[in-house]
């Protein structure tokens, strides 16, 4: 079994043994990479990776944690939305008075409301430190907002897993990890004889700021891990559970399922029995086949007559996957029962 080939479960009713186990799942607060590929890939209805979960990492749609050694030297800080910035409020305020009021806006608040709607869908930051020329000490789980170094550290973190070689790449914005709105970025530290004085004391050594400088990559000894609550999550919002549908947590909802780019083929499904609630096996395989021999997206020609080639997530050949014949009757049988 491959990482690019899609699989398929048999739609089975939890058992009692199954609910247990899944309840002393989520009694783990995280687990690492390894352990939650091999969650998501038994409980829902796709088969995963260590590479498909750094490709959902870097697209946003899986938040990664990462587990950090005690005394990690990081800057405490915070991440400040262009919104935040006081001229702005006062334009976007003045703006929806205008708007309460049924007045006609210039053409310069027109040009105003434009660069706000632009912040607001890109939601652009930048990174301020809250205790200046202060070193702290963090340990335990934080989370990875992906707005810096970060980033590339997690696409480096992919490239190691599809075993590709790896490149240098200078980071320059810092890295980040996040508690909430409280964010730290990470630190290195100077070796002592490159540093200065052995004679200082160690409580001054480990706390001047003069020792650090902003790091380029993850602390060492770090673990990148995954919340169990997120893995719930993103199996059920993304419409793609399997045996979650009776278990609920007061971090998840099952409500506006949207499956996003993890799993077209199951929205064009979806698709077609909204369309045609009778529809047939036979129709819908035919339908799909035709699709993928006029190389609709998502889908590529591939000259098989058992099986069909779709993307998920990028159009490349890693986001490639293969839908089989029999695979397909499994989730028609599956998705018809909803």
């Amino acid at each position: 079994m491959t990482s690019n080939n899609l699989e398929v479960k048999k739609s089975i009713t939890p058992t009692s043994a199954l609910k247990n186990e899944i309840i002393l799942f989520l009694k783990k607060e995280w687990v690492t990479v390894p352990e939650a590929v091999s969650f998501l890939s038994r409980h829902s209805l796709i088969e995963f990776s260590e590479t498909d979960i750094y490709k959902y990492a870097l697209s946003k749609d899986l938040l990664l944690s990462i587990w950090l050694p005690e005394r990690t030297p990081v800057e405490i800080g915070e991440f400040r939305f262009a919104l935040d910035k006081p001229e702005i409020i006062t334009i976007k305020n003045r703006l929806d008075e205008l708007r309460k009021n049924n007045q006609t806006l210039s053409e310069d608040d027109l040009a105003f409301e434009v660069i706000i709607n632009f912040y607001e869908k890109d939601q652009s930051c930048s990174y301020h430190p809250t205790r200046k020329n202060q070193i702290s000490f963090v340990e335990d789980l934080w989370d990875l907002p992906m707005k810096g170094g970060e980033f590339v550290c997690v696409e480096r973190l992919l490239k190691e897993s599809m075993g590709l070689e790896l490149e240098g790449t200078v980071i320059l914005d810092g890295v980040f990890a996040s508690r909430g709105k409280t964010i730290c970025k990470f630190l290195d530290d100077f070796e002592d004889e490159i540093w200065g004085d052995e004679r200082k004391s160690v409580r001054l050594k480990y706390h001047d700021p003069e020792r650090y400088y902003p790091a380029g990559s993850f602390p060492k000894n770090f673990k990148i891990v995954l919340r169990t609550s997120e893995l719930i999550r993103f199996i059920k919002e993304n419409g793609i559970d399997k045996d979650l549908e009776s278990i609920s947590t007061s971090e998840t909802s099952d409500n506006n399922k949207t499956r996003k780019r993890l799993d077209p083929v199951g929205e064009i499904m979806d698709q077609l029995f909204e369309a045609s609630p009778n529809i047939s096996k036979t129709e819908m395989w035919l339908k799909i086949k035709q699709m993928s021999n006029n190389s609709e997206s998502p889908f590529s020609k591939n000259g098989r007559n058992d099986a069909v080639t779709y993307y998920a997530g990028t159009q490349s050949l890693e986001g490639q996957k293969d839908l089989t014949k029999k695979n397909f009757v499994e989730r028609f049988n599956r998705f018809k029962t909803k």
